[in-house]
């Protein structure tokens, strides 16, 4: 059976890091939530490419979903960062234990350019969890090859729909690990709303 997100925009979060080991700076992180559902946002999507959920311990993650539900009323669409499915499974188990009923749907990564493998993941996820599933495909870096990726050419067949490809595009900051990281010059409160609207004056160029 398929279902849809409720129509509209759904923000995509990012997570900010503080001080020279790269705290979740939880107070940024409340007031880029809170700036989304004051703009109209829809939802938000927690935890994915953007929030650097790879780079999260279990603890961390758990610490950016509980800012989420406790700052706004909005749904939440969940990353999972596991390509194996039982601790995907364990992953979304944790979401849904921390967002209960405001966990509209679970963002599970494409695990293989196999489409049998995928949809058997997914299914196994689904009828672990009963959650919801948005399928994740990060695009491959565009100097990484002049192929095209497989799994663009059987994700429309097998999901008989279509959907979105996401747009790589520069980072305020840097990856969590980089030796330099920008600090930006604004309260944690403007850094949440201004920088993000790329009207912060210290926000480095593209």
């Amino acid at each position: 059976m398929r279902e849809s997100l409720a129509p509209g925009v759904w923000g995509v979060v990012a997570t900010p890091f503080q001080g020279s080991t790269l705290d979740v700076d939880t107070d940024s992180l409340a007031g880029l939530v809170e700036y989304y559902e004051s703009i109209g946002a829809t939802g938000l999507t927690v935890l994915g490419v953007f929030g650097e959920a790879a780079a999260l311990t279990a603890a961390e993650r758990g610490l950016v979903l509980e800012v989420a539900v406790e700052e706004t009323g909005l749904p939440l669409v969940v990353g999972v960062t596991s390509l194996y499915t039982g601790t995907a499974v364990e992953e979304i188990r944790a979401a849904q234990a921390g967002a209960g009923e405001r966990l509209a749907a679970v963002m599970v990564q494409a695990n293989s350019a196999n489409p049998a493998v995928v949809v058997a993941h997914l299914n196994a996820i689904h009828q672990a969890t009963g959650a919801k599933v948005v399928l994740q495909d990060y695009p491959r870096p565009a100097a990484s090859a002049s192929a095209p990726s497989p799994s663009s050419t059987w994700c429309r067949p097998a999901a008989s729909s279509s959907r979105s490809r996401l747009r790589p595009r520069p980072r305020p900051w840097p990856s969590r690990g980089s030796p330099q990281r920008w600090t930006c010059p604004c309260s944690a409160a403007s850094a949440a709303r201004g920088c993000w609207t790329n009207s912060c004056p210290g926000r480095p160029g593209p």
